[in-house]
């Protein structure tokens, strides 16, 4: 047995062998040598057995002093010589004293397969140089290691699917008794067959492709490179949001044309070709249609028109895509979508009838009103009532269509003057030209006798406003006088008389100012006598305008005034000294009780009062302010603030046809609109200031609109919809500031900026308790207007009992950015942000599709070059240099990292990293030495920490998987830079740069999702922000405690990222909108 064991590994004579598997030497020395008085002692060589290539070999040896002298080992050093042609020297110019003795002790890696033999040796020195000895050599071998998946086999075990990796030996089996026969090894994996469906490829050919995994089969080997099965993606269609718009043209009534819109998206994880759908009404082929070839997540928007017989109650409607079932499909239950319309019934049997008459006098005019029905059971088309006044017809009103049962509210245009009132007998007749086949002519008329001594002359009432001061400081100011009208006519010329501390300072001249309206006059350059100054303003000093009143002429207002707040009290939610004025709830988003009044009037001003004119714009004018009020509320925009609504008007019309949710339908014109639909607009598109598209109160034109607009804009990042209930509604408006509204009842949009559950108003003019406070836009004016009390151009409207209470069925809020640059970013673009240029605030590196770098900062669009970035690319902004300035990062799919140091004209260098789709990379000052290091996260499992060179700093093992993200930052404060690695398995977990865990909580994160680290409320710890594709960002401390979260219009394929670019020393978040804009919002919103 011990001649076989010698047999395994050939050694020298003079060498025991030793080829256990468990046993770690190679070979070891069986006797001393000697030479030259040097004696070898103790050669031992150790490895892992069998010894594979890259395996680390040592060795040892000993060297004694035999002789009476001094021995010197030479330049040629104590060494040890490889046949592969390697010399390990060691110790020269040593001196060994007679019997001392010399330890050479070292390693080397096996880094070729086959036979190696090793051998010790010295030189030393003489007279005459050195003279040098190999002793004994010992010979063993180095075998190839199988990589993962691979086997080590003799060829006749492999016999059948197998293939071979290479021709290198991985080890021998050993057969007979007497003569022993080695038989080499070689590394061999069996090979199977792909499923239907899928395919064998080598993973580029598969990544070209954009294929998906079959599971982890092995099909092949060719030119050194292993080949898996693979499948293209499944794509998905579905069928979403089919809508019709029925027309209500009463001519040919039962034969109309409807727009029928839907779209089909790809909900699957391929692309899918093209393909066809199919169109039915009342189960009847219609349309068929060719569905183009769409990427995941895209879709396209359909529409066609129809005629149909109503001939039931409904219509019912089928979409059907891929009806050709030609697309192999991941889910192929959800490819179509039926729905039911309800029929308009036929014209036959309609009935008009007038149910009561009224009048409002205004400026000495009646204006007549009128309810109208159809009481009968048919569809009422289009007509006109006749207003007769003593049989004289006066005035013709149109009348739209009305269903069975249907009543409205109608008022006739022309007004009666009261002076000429000579007759008493008013008639309403309905449908006065015939043009409605009714079952009972005779019931149209409606008459009332109003006697013209009852009509009561009308007069104007003058009445002097609150008035306030514009400017600093206590001199050079101008006194605002605002003037109204109460009365029911209009004021002729007048003037004003302005007294301070009883002494008259000045006399202006009013015009006439027509029932209800407003005025207001300027005293410029003015400057008080006193801090404390009693302003009084008289109108029509001298009587000569005949009022309703002549005691409400004059108002007195105390002015305070100081060039700096001087009460010089903090308070306990203040920053800074309090100046007076009300202070806001402390948490406004979660109060345990409710305030009885609450109006932002009184805590953060708002906008001016708008005047939509003729043109119906109030659904512009309702979004316009509240995006113009959020602004206020939460970013500090002055309540000079004025954004255009034309801009709305003129520019959503051309709106491009298919793009989401967002804009596949306008939201209105001058005839009427919506204003969620506009909000949806403004978050995509942002709006210019007032003056860059001044109003006209016309659908006008888009391209009237300022050169520079898009770097005028303000924009928004999220709205969201309100509950209807009445708390709710409540709470949503302190909460998140004034709120969009809408009545269908009244066709008509505002702004709720308040309410009052102590109305004097409410109970008053509308004996209800509680009101809500709306902002109209019909200008500034106090009175009655559509049976809705004004006060200054503010609505009051009940909570609920009125017919305009249906206000709260259509409330939205928007959270507004603080900035807005318009970009051309589009899905998977690239975006980071960080400081190029050293001079504290961060820009904006969007890297397009497009094979574009570009460099955005406050000002916009600062700079642009070429590079080459495709969709799996990634980038990032970290200083790598040490030079106090950020660098850009391009982890590029084609391995390769390139680094743009001082963008755009700064150098680039580049090195090899194997990067691929799915992989991540951040960067960050990991090891605390002031310069930023490379992280990248390898789909392989593996973190790597790389310097700027790509030289490998540290690496460690991490599950991590297409969909995961990293992010770097400094979450404990003990300035380094930690890794934080979001895991789609719903973990977020903190690494140090060695791979040891620090801290892990659950989160919800999903592919699509976005992670970033930053200080955001700037006390000097980095926050983990998380953006959700459901609509959130959310901040958490390490430890996963929630520090704050906010509403935000966030997708799939936009970009994330958070530095500071505003310079005020707080990180902000910057969102990548695939609406082609970049949003930009204070990161310290988050902590309000």
């Amino acid at each position: 047995m011990k001649n076989l064991l010698k047999a395994l590994v050939i050694c020298t004579l003079i060498f025991a062998s030793v080829a256990s598997a468990s046993a770690s030497p190679v070979c070891q020395q069986e006797r001393e040598e000697i030479w030259n008085s040097l004696q070898l002692y103790g050669f031992l060589v150790e490895s892992n057995q069998p010894v594979k290539v890259g395996d680390t070999v040592t060795y040892k040896f000993n060297l004694r002093n035999t002789g009476k002298e001094p021995v010197t080992i030479g330049f040629g050093g104590a060494y040890l010589k490889s046949s592969d042609g390697q010399i390990y020297r060691f110790h020269a110019k040593e001196v060994i004293e007679p019997s001392g003795a010399l330890t050479v002790s070292s390693t080397f890696v096996a880094e070729n397969t086959g036979q190696l033999s090793v051998s010790p040796g010295a030189c030393i020195s003489t007279s005459k140089g050195d003279i040098c000895h190999d002793f004994s050599s010992c010979t063993f071998d180095v075998f190839f290691e199988c990589p993962a998946g691979w086997s080590c086999m003799a060829a006749e075990e492999a016999s059948g699917s197998y293939v071979r990796y290479s021709e290198e030996v991985c080890g021998y089996s050993v057969s007979g008794l007497a003569a022993m026969v080695k038989t080499p090894k070689y590394c061999f994996r069996e090979v199977q067959s792909c499923p239907e469906g899928c395919e064998c490829l080598t993973k580029s050919e598969a990544e070209k492709l954009k294929m998906d995994p079959c599971g982890k089969i092995f099909c092949g080997y060719e030119n050194g490179q292993e080949k898996y099965c693979y499948r293209r993606g499944a794509p998905d269609f579905e069928v979403l949001s089919v809508e019709v718009e029925r027309s209500e043209d009463c001519e040919r009534l039962d034969y109309r044309e409807s727009p029928v819109t839907f779209k089909v998206r790809n909900s699957g994880d391929g692309a899918s070709p093209t393909a066809e759908g199919e169109l039915y009404i009342d189960g009847t082929l219609l349309q068929t249609f060719s569905i183009p070839p769409l990427q995941p997540g895209e879709e396209e928007l359909f529409s066609f028109n129809f005629q149909v017989l109503c001939s039931r109650e409904k219509d019912t409607i089928r979409v059907v895509a891929d009806s050709q079932n030609t697309v192999l499909e991941s889910t192929e239950s959800n490819n179509e979508v039926e729905v039911e319309l309800s029929c308009l019934p036929s014209s036959e049997g309609a009935d008009l009838t007038v149910v009561r008459v009224w009048n409002e006098s205004y400026n000495n005019e009646l204006r007549v009103y009128y309810e109208i029905k159809n009481t009968g059971y048919g569809y009422a088309c289009s007509s006109q009532a006749g207003l007769f006044v003593d049989g004289e017809l006066f005035a013709v009103d149109d009348v739209g269509p009305l269903s069975p049962k249907e009543s409205r509210e109608e008022a006739f245009y022309r007004r009666y003057s009261i002076e000429s009132c000579t007759g008493n007998v008013f008639e309403v007749v309905a449908d006065v030209d015939d043009s409605v086949l009714e079952l009972d002519e005779g019931n149209n008329a409606f008459s009332v006798v109003w006697l013209c001594r009852d009509f009561v002359q009308q007069k104007p009432d003058l009445q002097v406003g609150a008035v306030w001061t514009e400017g600093t400081g206590n001199s050079d100011l101008t006194l605002h006088i605002p003037l109204q009208n109460f009365g029911k006519a209009e004021s002729p010329q007048t003037e004003v008389v302005v007294y301070e501390n009883g002494q008259q300072v000045a006399t202006l001249q009013v015009s006439s100012i027509s029932p209800g309206g407003i005025e207001t006059y300027r005293l410029l350059h003015w400057s008080p006598q006193s801090s404390s100054t009693t302003i009084t303003v008289c109108i029509d000093v001298q009587n000569d305008v005949d009022e309703e009143r002549e005691d409400n002429n004059c108002a007195s207002r105390i002015l305070t005034f100081t060039s700096t707040c001087s009460d010089g009290v903090q308070n306990g939610d203040e920053e800074g000294i309090d100046c007076g004025g009300s202070c806001l709830p402390c948490n406004r988003c979660d109060m345990a009780s409710l305030p009885s009044r609450f109006d932002w009037r009184d805590y953060t001003g708002l906008s001016a009062v708008r005047d939509q004119g003729s043109c119906g714009s109030c659904w512009a004018h309702s979004a316009v302010a509240a995006l113009e009020s959020a602004l206020i509320v939460e970013s500090g925009a002055s309540s000079s603030i004025d954004l255009s609504e034309q801009h709305l008007l003129s520019c959503e019309q051309d709106c491009e046809v298919g793009i989401g949710d967002w804009c596949w339908a306008s939201s209105g014109d001058c005839d009427g609109g919506w204003p969620h639909k506009a909000l949806n607009f403004i978050i995509n598109n942002g709006v210019p200031d007032e003056s860059c598209f001044p109003y006209t109160a016309t659908n006008g034109n888009c391209g009237s609109k300022c050169g520079d607009w898009e770097d005028r804009t303000e924009g928004a990042v999220y709205r969201g919809k309100v509950s209807s209930n009445v708390e709710a509604l409540k709470r949503a408006l302190i909460c998140h500031g004034p709120l969009s509204v809408a009545s269908e009842n009244w066709e008509h949009a505002l702004l709720l900026v308040g309410y009052d559950d102590l109305s004097t108003i409410c109970t008053q003019k509308y004996g209800k308790s509680g009101c809500w406070i709306l902002k109209n836009s019909w200008g500034v004016f106090s009175g009655f207007s559509h049976d809705v009390w004004h006060e200054y151009g503010y609505a009051y409207i009940p909570y609920s009992g009125f017919k305009y209470s249906d206000i709260k069925n259509g409330a939205y809020y928007v959270i507004p950015s603080d900035y807005t640059l318009h970009a051309d970013f589009e899905m998977m673009d690239g975006l980071a942000a960080g400081d190029l240029d050293g001079d504290g605030m961060a820009e904006i590196v969007h890297a397009d599709r497009g094979d574009l770098l570009q460099i955005f900062n406050l000002g916009g669009l600062q700079s642009s070059e070429q590079m080459d970035f495709e969709e799996g690319d990634r980038i990032a902004t970290g200083d790598v240099d040490g030079d106090g300035r950020m660098d850009v990062i391009h982890a590029d799919r084609g391995d390769e990292v390139s680094i743009h140091f001082q963008p755009p004209v700064g150098v680039v260098s580049s090195f090899y990293l194997d990067f691929e789709e799915g992989d991540d990379i951040a960067a960050g000052d990991v090891n605390g030495d002031g310069v930023d290091e490379i992280v990248h996260a390898d789909r392989g499992d593996l973190i790597s920490v790389l310097g700027a060179s790509g030289n490998q700093v540290a690496s460690f093992q991490l599950n991590f998987e297409e969909g995961d993200r990293i992010c770097v930052g400094d979450v404990n404060g003990d300035g380094k830079d930690e890794i934080v690695h979001g895991d789609r398995g719903d973990w977020v977990r903190v690494y140090d740069m060695y791979g040891t865990k620090l801290s892990e909580f659950q989160l919800d994160f999903e592919q699509g999702d976005a992670l970033q680290c930053g200080d955001l409320n700037g006390d000097g710890v980095d926050e983990i922000v998380h953006g959700d594709r459901d609509d959130w960002v959310r901040v958490y401390n390490m430890h996963g405690a929630l520090l704050g979260e906010m509403r935000f219009n966030f997708e799939f394929g936009d970009g994330f990222a958070v530095a500071d670019f505003n310079g005020d020393g707080k990180d902000d978040i910057i969102h990548g909108d695939r609406g082609d804009s970049f949003h930009v919002v204070k990161g310290e919103r988050w902590f309000e």
